[in-house]
């Protein structure tokens, strides 16, 4: 495609020192029983439970990164005209972030019973439960991102760009 791309090649030896990826994940979990005998024959049970999960995730992938170089060469042209390569992606490397935040409870009431009387019996089992989980999560993307000095480049999303094949 031509000099003024970036380098096409992959380098899998190098490639781990252009990504960073790290991942933070906090639970907590719990749950808890309440048996009570109303009658010699019959017990209630009352139960719950509750998690609450936060996952964030953060990677960053450098400029000198195959998936960079793919990235902003796939959307990048050269201008005959002006002599001079136009960047839809900007210049730069990629900070991803991601949350996600979860939480879900359960309640189960239980109602359990046995009697006998000679030869006959009967058994008793009825219960009910509730649960409800919610998962609520983000993630964006900075693009021509750099740790030092600090800065990231705003990307036109509203343009469509001609996508050109991978090296």
């Amino acid at each position: 495609y031509g000099e003024n791309y970036l380098d096409w090649n992959y380098y899998p030896t190098e490639e781990w020192k252009h990504n960073r990826t790290s991942n933070l994940v906090e639970e907590i979990y719990s749950n808890a029983a309440v048996h009570y005998k109303i009658f010699p024959f019959l017990e209630a049970t009352v139960a719950g439970q509750y998690q609450m999960q936060r996952t964030h995730m953060q990677q960053h992938q450098s400029i000198e990164s195959y998936a960079m170089r793919m990235l902003i060469n796939q959307f990048s042209s050269y201008d005959n005209n002006t002599k001079s390569m136009h960047y839809a992606i900007p210049i730069g490397g990629r900070l991803t972030q991601s949350r996600l935040d979860g939480r879900s409870y359960t309640l189960r009431g239980q109602l359990n019973g046995q009697k006998e009387w000679g030869q006959h019996g009967l058994i008793l089992l009825l219960g009910s439960e509730l649960r409800e989980n919610l998962m609520e999560g983000s993630t964006n993307s900075l693009y021509g991102y750099s740790e030092d000095p600090l800065r990231n480049v705003a990307v036109n999303y509203a343009t469509n760009y001609t996508q050109i094949p991978a090296g």
